[in-house]
């Protein structure tokens, strides 16, 4: 690693650590700022409202963003996820370029680990590969990709925080891969997204040691 880019990652890492200790020292009330929220309806429309996050939204995705950390030094993409179900938290970070895997996303893994979860408990489960991802949230620290936007919206997922979109962060997606936002638009299901949640440290990692997003 160069100078330079062991810099870049140095003066990351001390950027994320302040913003957690101030995010750990606020008052709920300052907790509830509000975010950008996008409800994509099974008719095909879309409505945006405001959503105040609470305390556990914001530990969740501290969670993610010390996962994307992670995955970022050990050479690949600052992405982490988190995903809430009823029998529990997963987490993972990506392994993309680790696993010289595109599909190796962070997303797509909590997502594995919390279907062979459900399946273990539920065998016999009637829902989609046996979980109900109604019933679940996920966080991202990063807009998810096609293949990830896909798989959310096939399993019926809930709810879903994102940190930073490509709005934020441009230069970490490929300028001619479909957004979200296309593929969930077009979905016959329900699904609700929040955009923002601490995105001022994920935006930090992607524009400083991207490795390009899939």
């Amino acid at each position: 690693m160069s100078l330079f880019a062991e810099l870049k990652m140095q003066w990351t890492l001390i950027f994320v650590d302040f913003c957690d200790i101030i995010y750990n020292n606020m008052s709920s009330f300052d907790l509830t700022a509000p975010l950008r929220g996008t409800v994509y309806n099974a008719n095909r429309t879309f409505y945006e409202f405001e959503y105040k996050p609470s305390e556990f939204d914001y530990e969740m995705m501290g969670i993610a963003i010390k996962l994307a950390i992670s995955a970022m030094n050990n050479g690949d993409n600052p992405v982490g996820a988190v995903l809430n179900t009823p029998f529990g938290s997963f987490e993972s970070e990506t392994y993309e370029h680790r696993n010289h895997d595109s599909e190796a996303h962070a997303e797509k893994l909590v997502y594995q680990a919390a279907r062979l979860d459900a399946k273990e408990k539920l065998p016999r489960a009637d829902e989609p590969f046996g979980l109900h991802l109604g019933e679940c949230v996920l966080y991202s620290t990063a807009e998810l990709c096609v293949g990830c936007s896909h798989l959310y919206d096939q399993v019926g997922a809930g709810m879903v925080f994102i940190a930073t979109s490509r709005d934020d962060s441009p230069d970490f997606f490929r300028k001619k891969a479909i957004n979200q936002r296309s593929i969930w638009e077009q979905s016959p299901r329900t699904l609700t997204v929040i955009e923002g949640l601490r995105r001022v440290e994920a935006r930090e990692l992607l524009t400083l040691n991207s490795k390009r997003h899939e």
